[in-house]
């Protein structure tokens, strides 16, 4: 998986050095296939993508193309997954893994909706976080939706941050002070949301049992 992320890097260097000379309708094409790339599970780059789409087409323009792109990665991974391997994962976790059944049941249930929209703020892989949600039944419309609520803030602020950078080696340059900070607050709102899952997780469990 190292390995596969350090060639895909190498080659999305290239390929946005050389994305800045297209027209913004294909270049929007281009990121709209990039994103559901990594909406995969065992991919990375959305943030990456998020900040050359703001560097190349302003911090609007590129907000727009990044959050519909991310939606319908979404929508595509969630039912490519969920076609050829929710099946498989459901029979592992039939005897095991009763922490996440319960996780599953609370994705599932009312509060599934907030579970969604939170997680998309934690610095959990988004692909990962897509493949995870395939293998339960929640609805693909309220993954989408729960999936916009959740991407809107930092989309906004990548793609703002992206606008003010001054060539694409900065928009590619992972030891940015930018990036610490965003990674920063993303674990500071993951902690709380791990806390809330698994207190819930348990509650579930409890219920379960």
């Amino acid at each position: 998986c190292l390995i596969i992320i350090l060639l895909f890097r190498e080659f999305l260097s290239s390929l946005l050095t050389w994305m800045e000379i297209l027209p913004a309708w294909q270049g929007s094409l281009i990121f709209l296939l990039l994103v559901t790339t990594v909406s995969f599970p065992m991919t990375w780059g959305l943030i990456v993508l998020n900040l050359a789409a703001g560097f190349i087409y302003g911090w609007l323009l590129g907000f727009v193309i990044i959050f519909i792109s991310s939606v319908f990665g979404v929508i595509v991974s969630v039912v490519i997954c969920r076609r050829f391997c929710k099946n498989y994962f459901r029979r592992q976790m039939a005897t095991d893994g009763s922490y996440i059944r319960a996780l599953i049941s609370l994705v599932e249930g009312p509060k599934g909706y907030r579970v969604i929209a939170l997680s998309r703020l934690t610095p959990m892989p988004y692909g990962f976080q897509n493949g995870l949600f395939a293998i339960t039944d929640a609805g693909i419309t309220r993954i989408a939706l729960a999936t916009m609520t959740g991407n809107l803030p930092l989309i906004l602020i990548n793609a703002y941050i992206g606008s003010k950078l001054r060539s694409m080696e900065d928009v590619t340059d992972s030891n940015r002070i930018d990036s610490y900070l965003i990674v920063g607050l993303q674990i500071l709102v993951s902690i709380g949301l791990m806390a809330y899952v698994i207190k819930r997780s348990r509650l579930e469990l409890k219920k379960a049992l």
